[in-house]
């Protein structure tokens, strides 16, 4: 009696002894000996409408001479190959999934493509999320972009700190410095930064006239979503690719202080002398003074830290997590939350500061009783100032 067996183990059993096959795939690497993949038609054709095309379509590939692949490497298109045979796929890391993706796209493998794409989803973190972001932006995959900003808004120091932050595409460091909320303590992390970027990947000016062209060549584009976009009315025109400078121009310098700004920036060559003159003069002036920026500069002065912060405050926990919150400034139940308090309560503005600045300093904590263990006073007693501001019991706060 024959041995009964899963269909998975069968195909797998099949593909691996080359049973069946009837056409051959070659993949010739560079400084490797040419290596080839065996398949059979049918199979292929059953899963893929491109592969039925392909060898059944009205100009059938040869089976004569092995089909040449050139943009999948070898072992991509073999787990590719033994998925469609064992409808099994085990990845192992994003670099995988974004190759076998790819794969699946060319081919037309929807449930390949489902699959890598779930995979990106659970591995978004800080050290990875610029690269699962460009794979968004290059696939058209709006939601998982929309999540990967998402992380970049809220981890910014970490995604600053990352391997991955340095390795990734310039169109990329120019979104994230287009974002209105950032988690940052001040503009001079976004210009560490890009320090940092542009010396890792050699995009510092090598003379004053190179530093001309980039500034002129940056300053007649600008970004969607990480995508180079021409600003000229002409349709024929081709943009320049963008430069270092198109990042620089999105710091808000004008929310540094001018000691903070007499630091790294002043010794750094990503800004010109006029330009770190142009910049100072503003910082150091009187309130009633004003000096030009330099063009193309953003003279927006919101700071882009704060509302993340507020994000962080609206997760602490208290000792009754279903107690109400309520807002006495407004009579209005539909704005009675803890939300409304920390974002919209307009009575207490100057006190909200004094908490977002306290909290800036001393670090914000998922759990207000790891606050309490991690004794930091000063953020704490401004938290329960604001919440004492509001006519709110303090009972609400554990032990303190």
């Amino acid at each position: 009696m024959l041995s009964r067996k899963p269909s998975k183990v069968r195909g797998k059993e099949v593909f691996d002894s080359k049973r069946l096959s009837d056409c051959e795939f070659c993949f010739s690497e560079p400084g490797e000996t040419t290596k080839i993949l065996s398949a059979n038609r049918a199979i292929l054709s059953l899963v893929s409408q491109v592969f039925e095309t392909m060898f059944f379509g009205s100009l059938p590939e040869s089976t004569s001479k092995p089909v040449k692949i050139e943009d999948i490497d070898y072992d991509t298109f073999k787990t590719f190959l033994q998925y469609i045979y064992t409808r099994e796929l085990d990845l192992e890391s994003i670099d995988d999934a974004i190759k076998l993706f790819y794969a699946a796209r060319k081919y037309d493998v929807m449930d390949v493509e489902d699959t890598c794409e779930a995979y990106l989803y659970t591995k978004i973190e800080p050290g990875n999320v610029c690269q699962i972001f460009e794979f968004g932006k290059l696939f058209e995959k709006p939601e998982l972009r929309e999540i990967c900003l998402t992380v970049i808004r809220a981890k910014t120091n970490e995604v600053f700190a990352s391997a991955g932050f340095l390795e990734a595409d310039l169109g990329t460091v120019i979104t994230i410095f287009e974002q209105d909320e950032l988690f940052i303590n001040s503009e001079l992390e976004l210009f560490e930064a890009l320090n940092s970027y542009a010396t890792k990947n050699n995009l510092l000016p090598r003379s004053e006239e190179e530093r001309k062209k980039l500034s002129s060549s940056s300053s007649k584009e600008s970004f969607d979503g990480g995508a180079v976009v021409a600003v000229s009315t002409n349709k024929k025109s081709i943009p320049d690719p963008p430069t270092i400078y198109d990042a620089v121009r999105k710091i808000r310098f004008l929310t540094i202080s001018g000691t903070d700004f007499a630091g790294e920036p002043m010794r750094s060559e990503l800004l010109s002398q006029q330009e770190k003159l142009a910049i100072l003069s503003n910082l150091v002036a009187s309130t009633s003074a004003y000096y030009q920026m330099p063009e193309g500069f953003t003279q927006d002065t919101s700071v882009r830290g704060d509302r993340m912060v507020l994000c962080k405050l609206r997760k602490l926990q208290t000792n009754y997590p279903n107690a109400r919150f309520c807002c006495p400034h407004d009579g209005n139940e539909s704005k009675s939350s803890i939300d409304y308090i920390l974002f919209s309560c307009t009575q207490f503005s100057s006190g909200r500061q004094k908490m977002i600045n306290c909290f800036k300093e001393d670090g914000v904590s998922e759990n207000l009783n790891h606050v309490l263990e991690k004794n930091k006073p000063a953020s704490l007693r401004a938290l329960c100032k604001y919440i004492k501001q509001h006519e709110l019991d303090i009972k609400y706060l554990k032990d303190y």
